[in-house]
C-alpha cells in the first residue's frame, strides 16, 4: 500500500502495478510469481520514489519466491514504460541466440545497472555466455574494455550528431572477384595517404560497401508510390514515368477550362496523361496566353518532346520555337500542355477535330501560333 503520497506516474506491466511518487515511498504487493513462456520468472517488485527527475527512473526491486530473497536494479522510461530488472532481462536477451554480439548486450547492461558492482557481476555472465558459444576471446575483452570506459550517464544520454567524415565511400556491386580487389585496395592504401598527388584525396582509408544488384522486384515495384488519380477525372495528369520530359510542363488541373484568344471557353470532359495517343493537344504560353492547337496520333509525351527540343535548338520554321526564343519575351519555362479532345476514330477524324478547336478558340496568327488550318 502506498503511505500518504500521491502518485506521479502509474502503469502496469504483466500484471504488474507500477508507481512513481514524487517523494522517497515504497509499495508493498503481494508476492507472486509467473513463470513466462521463455522460462523467466517475473516477480512483483517493490518501488522506491526518486528525488530528481531523470530520463530514465530508477527503481530498486526485491523478489521473493517462497523464503528466498534477491534484490536488482531496473529502469523505467519515461512514457511509462518499463523493462524488467537487470539480470532477468539480460537472461531473456542471452537467450535469443546467435543474432545478438556482446557490444550490444554489454552496452544494454550497462544501461541498465545503476551500480558498477552489478554491472561488474552481469558482465562477466554475459562473457561467460559468449565463452560458452565459442567467441573469440579478443572479440569479448575488446568489447568489455569498450563498454567499461563509457559511464553510465552517457550510455542514457540521447545520441547526438555524428562527426562528418572525409573517408570516401567505395561502393561496389557485389561480385566474387571483388573481395581480392578490395583487400589490395587497403594494402596499398598508405600509397595513396604519402603521396604528394593523392594525400589530399585519401586523408583516412576509403569505406568499402556493397549495393544489391537490381532484380525483378526492382523493375515491378517502385520505391515510392505515385499519389494515385481518379481515371474518371477529367483534365491532363503526369504518367510520373522516369525521365519524361512532359510531366514538368503538364497543365495538371482538375476540370480545366482552355480559353482562346477570342474568349470563347473549352472544357476538358476526359482523363488524359502523357502516355495517352490520338489526341489533340493544346500548348499554352502562361506568360501572354497565346495558344497552339496540334493533334497527333503517337503518345502526347513523343509529340511534346519534339516541341521542345525544336525550342531549344531555336529551329527556323516552327511556329512554337520562334514564340519561346528571343527576340520573344518567353520562354521554354512558360510552356504548359493540355490534351484536349480523345479520337477514336481514323487521321481524318482527329484534323477535323483539331480544325473544328482552332475555329473555336481562335488560335490562327497573328491571334495564336497556328499557322493555317489542315487539309483534309
Amino acid at each position: 500500500m502506498l503511505m500518504n503520497v500521491k502518485p506521479v506516474v502509474v502503469g502496469t506491466y504483466n500484471g504488474k502495478i507500477f508507481v512513481i511518487t514524487d517523494h522517497r515511498a515504497s509499495i508493498a504487493s503481494p508476492t507472486v510469481a509467473r513463470k513466462s513462456s521463455w522460462g523467466v520468472r517475473h516477480y512483483c517488485l517493490r518501488l522506491r520514489g526518486t528525488d530528481q527527475v531523470l530520463r530514465y527512473v530508477l527503481f530498486n526491486s526485491e523478489c521473493r519466491d517462497g523464503g528466498d530473497q534477491g534484490n536488482g536494479h531496473g529502469w523505467m522510461g519515461h512514457d511509462g514504460g518499463s523493462l524488467h530488472s537487470c539480470k532477468w532481462h539480460v537472461q531473456w536477451g542471452l537467450q535469443m541466440g546467435e543474432r545478438i554480439e556482446p557490444t550490444g548486450q554489454l552496452l544494454r547492461a550497462r544501461r541498465i545497472c545503476s551500480d558498477d558492482q552489478d554491472f561488474a557481476k552481469v558482465s562477466k555472465q554475459i562473457i561467460s555466455f559468449f565463452e560458452q558459444r565459442q567467441y573469440p576471446q579478443r572479440v569479448l575483452s575488446n568489447a568489455l574494455k569498450r563498454i567499461q570506459g563509457i559511464d553510465r550517464a552517457a550510455a542514457l544520454a540521447p545520441k547526438t550528431d555524428h562527426t562528418p567524415t572525409r573517408r570516401i565511400p567505395l561502393v561496389l556491386s557485389f561480385h566474387p572477384s571483388v573481395t581480392p580487389i578490395v583487400r589490395a585496395i587497403y594494402r596499398n592504401v598508405e600509397t595513396l595517404r604519402h603521396d604528394p598527388s593523392t594525400r589530399d584525396h585519401f586523408p583516412d582509408p576509403p569505406i568499402t560497401a556493397f549495393r544489391i544488384e537490381k532484380n525483378i522486384s526492382k523493375h515491378l515495384v517502385r520505391a515510392s508510390q505515385p499519389q494515385a488519380v481518379v481515371p474518371d477525372t477529367p483534365g491532363t495528369f503526369p504518367c510520373n514515368r522516369g525521365r519524361c520530359n512532359t510531366c514538368p510542363v503538364v497543365s495538371y488541373d482538375k476540370n480545366l477550362s482552355i480559353v482562346g484568344p477570342n474568349n470563347n471557353r473549352f472544357n476538358v470532359h476526359q482523363h488524359f496523361t502523357c502516355t495517352s495517343a490520338n489526341v489533340v493537344y493544346v500548348l499554352v504560353c502562361k506568360r501572354c496566353n497565346i495558344l497552339y492547337v496540334g493533334e497527333t496520333k503517337r503518345r502526347l509525351a513523343d509529340r511534346v518532346t519534339e516541341h521542345l527540343r525544336s525550342i531549344k535548338q531555336n529551329l527556323p520554321g516552327f511556329p512554337v520555337a520562334t514564340h519561346f526564343n528571343p527576340p520573344s519575351t518567353c520562354s521554354i519555362c512558360d510552356l504548359m500542355v493540355s490534351a484536349a479532345i480523345s479520337c477514336r476514330g481514323s487521321d481524318h477524324d482527329r484534323l477535323a477535330a483539331e480544325n473544328r478547336l482552332i475555329m473555336k478558340l481562335g488560335t490562327l496568327s497573328p491571334h495564336g501560333l497556328n499557322v493555317r488550318l489542315e487539309l483534309l
